[in-house]
């Protein structure tokens, strides 16, 4: 039920992809058909029409033909024999068309599976990317396609199906008018065929995911080669041999289970060629038989050839098509992790109610949170409210909850209980899109992909060059990228393009902030942007970024307690709870709280001068 589960979904997923891909299966299957049908059926009649000229002493030895006879006395013999010649040239043609064009489409179904994919991840819930099992559903779905070829076999074996079904069915048709036992010896013997066929199958797929384990480590090996941060301390530290090392183990591993498998594999030859001469024999006999009129009534010299080359053809087509469809559910479950990710719930299927336009309040009530599969409470009745265009600044020790607060606000997970309200309404029942288009965050853990500067920090929104060299000035990178050969058009790093540029973290962080000043988005979220920076060059980000947000709500979290004296109220997470919310003037009269532990343990090592730029205080 699964396995018949996971196959509609494929089918599903693949006439998503490419409708056209299954009319020319269909197409492909009726060709077939019609070209195994054409040279079963045109043959017998070719045969029949020379014994009929044979008994009839038309050819005989010593016979003078004169030119004229030939075309009276043959013209049936000519007549079929054009037919099969013109039929095979035909079905032919038509044949490697198909085959083409079905090549062509097979590759462009079998490519665009990963894409599914991929867009399948930008869709689920946020959590299941963070979860331990789903991540190794992930690298097994994966693993199956770069691995095992399980979705271009599956697709292939598809095709096959469709295209043995209607052979099969047209060739039962011929042969039930010579005789149903024949076809149930047939398909006893065809029975065995396949019972050992399924055996060899499951004994691969168990040998297949026992190797997983193994070639995760072997391919873990291998990539530390080919992978450039790792390449300074693999020199330094001489750490090649260990590595090689391990390979060669790995790999001889693997290899050692490969001869076993061969083993096997060559037994199942063996014993399937045995069943093939058998059931060659019975073939041959009985038919033979029935030409002699043996064992029921006989039948024509014609109706041999083209019985024996039906039962023939029938017993290739049966096996073809089981072992397409053994191939078929062996494949689905080597692509079994592939379905269920495909199953999981797209975040876009939830369509909330509302449509946000602009967040003019924030109001966390009650909210606690433990992230999946673990019972600690991250976060613990947490209640506090933001006012539109507040400029907020969320203080605490490592691991204390900021960052899965912000997640939560970001809607990238929902809170276990409480309930997060954006302008009085559930963030819960608005539309994702309208939602997220009103927040822009860069997260400690931000990524810049390989794309051109200006692409990084426009995305999908109307490119405006003023508006984007005026950000890049705001936060200090404008002399950097104009310096640059193409400029903003330069590509971030040199993965795809020897014209790319290396930034260094500051400068990337720099980037992150300028592309989350671009989306016009009423409310910013930074954290901890700004760890790569020097404490003056971050104290002059804020001072910018706060000038440029404007009547924007925000919302900072830093380890650097500098941020905060900006800032209009200061939530203090201690433990997963929000122990005070004041401001930065009152927060400071409470000597015993965290807060003011904090900021004056960095003021020893800084003092705050002019009121925003900081010093080293030599100590």
């Amino acid at each position: 039920m699964k396995r018949l589960r996971s196959f509609f979904l494929f089918i599903k997923i693949a006439f998503k992809i490419s409708p056209s891909y299954f009319v020319l299966l269909i197409l492909g299957g009726l060709l077939s058909s019609g070209q195994i049908v054409a040279n079963v059926l045109l043959p017998k009649y070719l045969v029949d029409e020379l014994v009929r000229l044979t008994n009839q002493k038309i050819i005989a030895p010593g016979y003078a033909f004169k030119f004229g006879d030939i075309f009276t006395a043959f013209s049936q013999v000519f007549l079929f024999g054009a037919l099969i010649v013109l039929a095979n040239l035909l079905f032919g043609f038509l044949d490697k068309t198909h085959k083409r064009l079905l090549d062509v489409k097979t590759s462009y179904v079998d490519k665009m599976f990963p894409g599914e994919m991929a867009k399948k991840i930008m869709a689920v819930n946020y959590q299941y990317l963070e979860d331990p099992y789903y991540l190794d559903l992930k690298e097994r779905a994966l693993f199956a396609q770069t691995n095992q070829s399980a979705l271009r076999n599956l697709v292939n074996a598809f095709a096959m199906i469709i295209q043995e079904t209607i052979t099969i069915i047209a060739l039962i048709t011929i042969m039930l008018t010579l005789s149903v036992y024949l076809l149930i010896a047939l398909l006893i013997t065809i029975g065995l065929i396949l019972l050992i066929r399924i055996y060899f199958k499951n004994y691969q797929v168990s040998f297949m995911r026992s190797l997983i384990p193994v070639n995760r480590r072997y391919g873990y090996y291998m990539s530390l080669g080919f992978n450039f941060p790792y390449a300074k301390d693999i020199r330094l530290y001489d750490a090649s041999d260990l590595i090689l090392d391990h390979v060669k183990k790995y790999n001889e591993t693997i290899m050692k289970s490969f001869l076993k498998n061969y083993q096997k594999l060559g037994l199942m030859t063996g014993f399937i060629r045995i069943i093939n001469a058998l059931q060659s024999a019975i073939i041959y006999l009985y038919i033979a038989f029935r030409t002699l009129g043996i064992w029921g009534e006989k039948i024509s010299l014609g109706s041999f050839t083209m019985y024996v080359n039906s039962a023939l053809r029938f017993s290739g087509s049966v096996t073809r098509f089981f072992d397409q469809f053994v191939t078929v559910s062996q494949m689905l479950d080597y692509l079994e992790p592939f379905m269920e990710f495909m199953s999981l719930e797209d975040e876009a299927e939830k369509k909330g109610n509302h449509v946000l336009t602009k967040i003019d309040s924030i109001r966390f009530e009650n909210v606690s949170f433990a992230y999946p599969k673990s019972d600690k409470l991250v976060l613990e009745n947490i209640s506090f409210s933001i006012k539109a265009g507040e400029r907020i600044s969320i203080v605490g020790l490592n691991g204390a909850g900021k960052t899965t607060l912000i997640k939560l606000l970001c809607r990238l997970y929902k809170p276990q209980q409480g309930t997060i309200y954006v302008n009085d309404i559930d963030i819960q029942e608005y539309d994702s899109e309208s939602y997220r288009k009103q927040i822009t965050a860069v997260f400690q853990d931000f990524q810049m992909f390989a794309y051109s500067i200006e692409d990084n920090v426009t995305g999908v929104e109307p490119k405006d060059q003023e508006k984007l060299m005026h950000i890049f000035k705001q936060v200090g990178i404008y002399d950097k990228v104009m310096s640059l050969p193409n400029q903003a058009k330069t590509p971030l790093n040199k993965t795809y393009d020897e014209e790319g540029t290396e930034l260094s973290g500051g400068e990337l962080q720099k980037l992150a902030i300028a592309r989350a000043l671009y989306k016009d988005a009423s409310l910013v979220i930074l954290d901890e942007p700004t760890s790569a920076l020097d404490p003056l060059a971050e104290a002059e980000i804020y001072q910018q970024f706060n000038d440029l947000v404007h009547d924007k709500t925000a919302i900072y979290i830093s380890h650097r307690m500098s941020s905060s004296v900006f800032c209009d109220r200061i939530l203090i997470i201690d433990g997963g709870k929000a122990v005070d919310y004041d401001t930065h003037q009152n927060l400071m009269q409470k000597k015993e709280s965290l807060y003011y532990k904090l900021f004056m343990a960095q003021a020893k090592n800084y003092q705050i001068e002019n009121g925003l730029k900081l010093k080293e205080h030599a100590v």
